[in-house]
């Protein structure tokens, strides 16, 4: 694991390292001067940020989200050193799967006495319901990882089983890709094995444990967590699987759906990425009741596969660490290649005995649940952690083993423009099956200048890439049965991805809308105006209020003396569902859901612009130019994620809900609008009315001016002006576009023969006909209008004008409301509401 043989302290300065690759690659680097070293540091920081990459830390007050931290000087490890490290994870491996298979069927190794058998039948993670399943291809952990240690006197020690759901991978693949970025020309001359194959090795695999030729393979998750979000979601991208969550998959006849917005379609394979007891509520009483009732039953009778197989936790119980080589022996006859670090149990009272007394040569930690407590205590002062595990040992000694603290070597670390040597921590990955693998490389952590340097260090303490040299070339290990790439097989996006898609369109549309309408009036200079000006601009202000649901505005008949108010709640208002800051934040919190159907460039686009929001909107007291410049900050952010999705992003069924989700929201906000400043057009009929709204403005509220010149080449008439937003489907911002290409994307999803008169696509066909049924001509007859003076006698006549208007304008809002509410329930019923009221993590769709 060393680049060095020499033991530092924080203080020392960085000794010519003996591993000559090491030697190489810094003697490279010191030929930049460090400011540059610092500007590749930051550019890899900046590639971490648009990626999204994180890490959660547990706090007093939840998850704490933090950037990704990543050093520009590899881990490199010796090939002779990597030889050893691989054939001892393989054979621990395939010891600890024969483990499982014997646990959960003749239990030899109880029986025999090798382990106390309270060590399993006493781990929550043991699961008798699930004994005599079958697993297929008798692969119980077809993924695995293993966290290791380098002693300073060369010794590699292991210190941690992964076996349940091992974390990283996606790290390790993106740290490489960065790394490579940032220094292109050390890749050039030195010959680091290959990475990146890792992924499209792990779905061959998964495939395998399937007997048919490309099955159906999904990757069950929770994702509560960005860390988590981002692994999933960039592994599903790169295995070209779909993630699901339980509430996604509905078990029938023994075997498992899931819910796409075309029907059930059966599932061959399912990659979990959550613990066993939580999968499914009826075989796993007292557990969670958020996950695919009778799922167990479907995997006993072979309908459904699941990697790695339920129940392998309990080889992940750090109280097994002691009896890990007598594992080895036990079941393949061999003498352990890759020694475990030496382990006590509290459990028993010799042990405790012993580590009461040796309390300062022992490094603490939990049997269980050590991720969340290392989260929690690395924020925390150097001597938490001691504290804390000190605690839990004098109150519940059973939950508690403790290791001789090793003097871990130290390789270097790029700090403030030095060489800072820092003890460092590998995770190392491999894929069993006929041929096992082993990632040739892995998950480097180093400990903080802070931290204790014995306990293990997390992400928080920084992670570095892991290059093993190439030599020569080393020969790619491929599954058994590869699928078939070329079987034909139809893609159905899952309902809950529909829904997210959608209302990411929604929520970036109202945000648009707001931006630009917002910036329009705070041009007009509302404080500059007049007081007849101001009582003409003010329907202007309250449609835009009412677009965003602000409909207390309409009951103010006299324009306020400010609108400052109106406009900071409508940008930057966090209580306010409706506002640019929510609806941004919301349609972010949607793409994270689904990051595996978002591409990395719309991906980069989104969360760059949720940064600079955020920034901006910090201050709640900004003038009328700052709110300016953060309106059309906006529009022009939100251009560059629709041309980005437009590019970028498949236009199949996904691109058409996100677009089903901007035209209808784009319908609705020109409605609203129109409904407001055409009543009050027509209240100007009326001699006590007082006010004439600007057309002109409306129109370029609704980004339609030039569409109006062009069309009708005269000055605004009210009658035009709805002719061409309720009518005219060449207009983008018309009621009657918004419906055309609503039909078109409903087609796409339904098909042209769709019948049903009760579905999505017959509703927007007949609002589309009723549109053009509308004869504007009298509705807004023009001698009404060019009458200098409307007398008391037409009364009678401008409220029958109102009422017709008020009522096209009601039906146009309903239908759209309904077709909304049709979409939901033709596509989106799928999502369940779970007992408990909550959401299994789903972020809010509509606020």
């Amino acid at each position: 694991m060393a680049v060095s043989r020499k033991h530092f302290s924080a203080s020392e300065p960085l000794s010519e390292p003996a591993s000559a690759d090491t030697a190489d690659f810094l003697r490279s680097l010191r030929n930049l001067p460090p400011s540059e070293l610092r500007k590749r540091q930051q550019k890899m920081e900046a590639l971490a940020l648009d990626l999204g990459i994180h890490f959660s830390l547990n706090g007093q007050s939840g998850l704490l989200d933090r950037q990704w931290k990543f050093d520009i000087i590899p881990h490199i490890i010796p090939q002779q050193e990597w030889n050893l490290i691989e054939a001892g994870l393989i054979q621990r491996t395939r010891a600890f799967s024969r483990f499982l298979s014997d646990l959960y069927s003749e239990q030899k190794i109880l029986k025999e006495k090798v382990i106390p058998y309270h060590l399993v039948f006493e781990d929550p993670s043991y699961l008798f319901e699930y004994s005599n399943i079958p697993t297929p291809r008798d692969i119980n952990i077809l993924i695995g990882a293993v966290d290791l240690v380098r002693g300073t006197d060369g010794r590699w020690f292991a210190t941690q089983n992964h076996y349940s759901t091992p974390f990283g991978i996606s790290f390790i693949l993106q740290n490489r890709r960065m790394l490579t970025q940032a220094f292109p020309e050390i890749f050039q001359t030195f010959n680091a094995c290959p990475v990146s194959s890792f992924s499209t090795e792990l779905v061959e695999r998964i495939s395998s444990l399937s007997d048919k030729p490309n099955p159906h393979i999904v990757l069950l998750s929770h994702s509560t967590t960005l860390d988590n979000f981002f692994e999933e979601s960039f592994l599903a991208r790169r295995m070209g699987v779909a993630i699901v969550k339980p509430a996604d998959l509905i078990v029938r006849e023994n075997c498992v759906y899931l819910k796409t917005i075309r029907g059930l379609e059966q599932v061959d394979v399912i990659y979990r990425r959550l613990e066993s007891r939580s999968i499914d509520p009826i075989a796993f009483r007292g557990a969670s009741q958020q996950g695919i009732p009778g799922l167990v039953n479907c995997a006993r009778q072979g309908k459904v596969a699941i990697a790695n197989a339920l129940g392998c936790g309990v080889a992940d119980n750090k109280a097994l660490l002691r009896y890990s080589d007598s594992i080895i022996r036990f079941y393949l006859q061999e003498q352990p290649l890759l020694p475990t670090l030496p382990t006590y149990n509290c459990r028993d009272y010799d042990q405790l005995e012993y580590v009461k007394a040796n309390l300062g040569s022992l490094l603490l930690r939990p049997v269980q649940r050590q991720d969340s407590h290392q989260r929690w205590v690395l924020h925390k002062p150097r001597d938490a952690y001691e504290g804390a595990m000190e605690k839990m040992l004098r109150e519940n000694p059973a939950s508690i083993v403790a290791h001789p603290k090793i003097d871990v070597t130290g390789i270097p670390r790029f700090e403030n423009g030095r060489m800072i040597p820092r003890p460092a921590f590998l995770r190392a990955f491999l894929l069993m099956g006929e041929n096992p693998l082993v990632l040739p490389g892995g998950l480097t952590r180093q400990s903080l200048p802070s931290d204790n340097r014995h306990i293990v260090a997390n992400l928080a303490s920084g992670v570095k890439d892991t290059w093993v040299h190439g030599g020569n070339e080393r020969p790619t290990s491929s599954a058994s049965r590869t699928r078939n790439a070329w079987a034909p097989r139809e893609f159905k996006i899952p309902s809950r991805v529909a829904e997210s898609l959608y209302w990411i369109g929604r929520y970036t549309e109202r945000a648009e809308n707001t931006s630009r309408m917002l910036h329009v009036l705070e041009e007009l200079g509302w404080s500059q105006l007049g007081r007849r000006e101001r009582r003409n601009v003010w329907p202007l202000w309250q449609a835009v209020a009412s677009s965003t649901g602000q409909n207390d505005y309409l009951k103010i008949k006299s324009p306020p003396a400010q609108v400052s108010g109106l406009s900071r709640r409508l940008i930057s208002g966090r209580d306010n569902t409706a506002s640019v800051f929510f609806c941004i934040t919301l349609a972010n919190q949607n793409a994270q859901d689904i990051r595996e159907f978002i591409t990395p460039e719309v991906w980069a686009v989104l969360s760059r612009f949720m940064r600079r929001l955020e920034q901006r909107c910090q201050d709640n007291t900004a003038p009328a130019l700052s709110l300016q410049e953060i309106c059309q900050a906006s529009v022009d952010e939100i251009a560059c994620l629709n041309g980005t999705i437009l590019r970028t992003m498949p236009h199949d069924d996904s691109w058409e809900f996100y677009r089903l989700g901007t035209l209808l929201e784009r319908a609705i906000c020109t409605v609203t609008v129109l409904d407001i400043v055409l009543s009050s057009a027509l209240k100007n009929l009326d001699p006590s009315g007082g006010q004439d709204p600007d057309l002109t403005s409306l129109l370029r509220l609704l980004s339609s001016l030039d569409a109006y010149q062009r069309e009708f080449r005269s000055r605004t008439y009210v009658g035009q002006v709805a002719e061409l937003l309720w009518r005219k489907s060449e207009a983008p911002s018309s009621v009657a576009y918004c419906c055309k290409h609503i039909l078109y994307a409903l087609r796409s999803v339904l098909g042209a023969g769709e019948t049903d008169p009760g579905s999505p696509l017959h509703h927007a066909q007949t609002v589309l006909e009723h549109i053009g049924n509308i004869r504007c001509e009298t509705l807004f007859p023009r001698d009404a209008f060019e009458a200098d003076v409307a007398g008391p006698s037409n009364l009678p006549n401008i409220l029958q004008l109102q009422a017709r208007v008020k009522q096209e304008s009601s039906y146009l809002e309903q239908h759209l409301l309904r077709l909304h509410e049709l979409v939901e329930d033709r596509f989106f019923s799928h999502q369940m509401d779970y007992p408990n009221g909550g959401n299994n993590g789903a972020l809010p769709r509509d606020p």
